[in-house]
């Protein structure tokens, strides 16, 4: 607990020193739910709290005790892991490099079938091509800032809203878009990033934040997925 809240008390005071202020400062509080067999869970699998301050992204995840720093001044994600007493940092170069690594091993196992071995063919290299080249069907209620992208292998259905400043939505989609590269390194069989990526510029396009995301698969016995934000606009 020492560690926590000596750990915590250092992360506030870097957050309030940053003087240089770059980017519109927010903060993100997310639920995440597993739904199941047609019913709206009720306790969250997962929460997160991101803070957007000063160019930097500070995003704790409370059941893993784990906060992530994405600086985009210096392009250097650092990772502290409270319960586990460890940090590390790596750069955004280094990032892109693994997951340039992963895709080209990707590829190789769609064209090899002695790697294919002992998989199931057809759902392996269609989930891993879609993660590598994913196509959606968009539809968008404007009325409703309802966002839909379809396919055979997942979807995307996001409740939206306007941000209150161009500005806000330019941070907070450029932090979720190294986050979902991030989260594909530190996160074991997490997707790689290419599909919510995609989602994240359609939403530039619309112009449009996201209230609530909600993601189906639609390989095996899939797997549906709901995420719930709340913003609060002064920190």
């Amino acid at each position: 607990m020492l560690f926590r809240s000596l750990f915590w008390l250092s992360l506030i005071v870097t957050v309030l020193l940053s003087t240089t202020a770059t980017a519109q400062e927010f903060s993100i509080y997310t639920r995440v739910y597993q739904d199941a067999d047609g019913k709206a869970a009720r306790q969250p699998i997962c929460r997160s709290h991101t803070l957007l301050h000063a160019n930097r992204g500070y995003d704790y995840i409370a059941e893993l005790g784990q906060v992530t720093i994405s600086d985009f001044g210096t392009k250097q994600v650092t990772v502290l892991h409270g319960s586990r007493k460890l940090a590390t940092t790596f750069t955004f170069e280094d990032l892109q490099k693994q997951i340039q690594q992963a895709q080209e091993r990707a590829e190789e196992f769609l064209q090899n079938p002695v790697q294919q071995a002992g998989f199931n063919t057809e759902l392996a290299t269609d989930f891993i091509r879609f993660q590598l080249h994913p196509e959606f069907q968009e539809v968008y209620d404007a009325g409703r800032k309802r966002l839909t992208l379809s396919s055979d292998i997942l979807t995307y259905e996001a409740i939206c809203a306007p941000p209150p400043a161009t500005k806000t939505l330019d941070t907070y989609l450029k932090f979720t878009d190294w986050t979902a590269q991030v989260n594909y390194v530190l996160v074991p069989q997490a997707m790689l990033p290419g599909p919510r990526m995609q989602l994240n510029e359609v939403l530039r396009t619309k112009e449009v934040l996201p209230v609530q995301v909600v993601l189906t698969t639609h390989i095996g016995r899939g797997v549906k997925l709901r995420a719930e934000h709340q913003y609060q606009w002064e920190l």
